[in-house]
């Protein structure tokens, strides 16, 4: 029979159990540590790729303390309000994961800017090649009259070059940098015409006429399926905001729900028709032009 006052333990036990404990605090330390690491190269990546234009001042180091002060700050706060253990953590990993969310749609946003200004990159590149003006020239002259971020890349696509990296490979690099068709369509026209050096303006007013209507034609289809795109957020965030209402409506029904496993089971069916039903609706407005 284990005695329970620790007092009597035999030596053995409490040296077991001091071993133990501080095994699991160094496991624990060194899985946090190794999180830590991994979410500033996630950090430190998103930042990389395309994000210095819009966060020129923010390192990956300051975004990380900003990230983990504030996914606590919130797990703490969320702890003190409903007292519950699960809630605070699941808002501490969600506050935790926002920061790389958000600097992967700033970047996708950034990419989306750059193809909306391809159509006017090109036809002032064109402009520049009727004038007699080089490749690298005319680059260099649209990299000083467009905004970012096309300024940005094209400084970028020329000091490759000047150090020495071929045209082609630069042209390959800003390919990947920014994965659109119409980046490719450009890049392609931009490579033949150093390789052969005729028609090159006509070839680039044509795609930019081309890209000007598809882009005129996807605005429209934007603005057609609007609706159903706030359809499918309404609709998703309904069952939430009557489930908060609940609880100051009608705090009995609201404890049935959260407290008993009926209630349980009822809000993790409509949790995932709820999810089915967002993802039906934009796969159902999602229209490739």
């Amino acid at each position: 029979m284990i005695p329970t006052d620790p007092a009597s333990w035999p030596l053995d036990a409490m040296v077991a159990l001091f071993v133990a404990g501080a095994g699991f605090a160094l496991l624990v330390t060194i899985s946090l540590g190794a999180f830590v690491r991994s979410y500033r190269r996630g950090l430190a990546a998103d930042l990389d790729k395309g994000l210095r234009d819009v966060l020129p001042q923010l390192s990956a180091d300051r975004l990380l303390v900003l990230c983990l002060v504030g996914s606590a700050a919130i797990g703490a706060l969320a702890s003190v309000l409903t007292g519950s253990l699960v809630l605070a953590i699941g808002l501490t990993l969600v506050a935790a994961l926002t920061p790389t969310a958000s600097a992967r749609w700033m970047r996708q946003r950034r990419r989306s800017r750059f193809r909306g200004q391809l159509p006017d990159l090109m036809m002032l590149m064109a402009g520049s090649l009727r004038a007699g003006a080089g490749l690298n020239l005319a680059l260099s002259r649209v990299a000083g009259s467009v905004p970012a971020p096309a300024s940005r890349e094209l400084d970028f696509l020329l000091q490759s070059v000047r150090m020495g990296t071929p045209l082609h490979q630069a042209l390959f690099a800003l390919e990947r940098r920014m994965p659109f068709e119409e980046v490719t369509l450009w890049a392609t026209a931009l490579r033949i015409g150093a390789e052969s050096g005729a028609g090159m303006a006509a070839v680039l007013e044509s795609l930019s006429d081309s890209m000007r209507r598809k882009l005129v034609l996807e605005r429209k289809v934007q603005a057609l399926t609007a609706q159903g795109r706030l359809q499918a957020w309404v609709m998703s965030l309904l069952p939430i905001v009557v489930l908060v209402l609940l609880r100051w409506v009608d705090p009995h029904s609201f404890a049935t729900l959260v407290h008993t496993p009926g209630g349980r089971s009822v809000l993790c069916v409509v949790a995932v028709g709820q999810l089915l039903g967002f993802l039906h609706i934009r796969r159902i407005v999602r229209i490739e032009v």
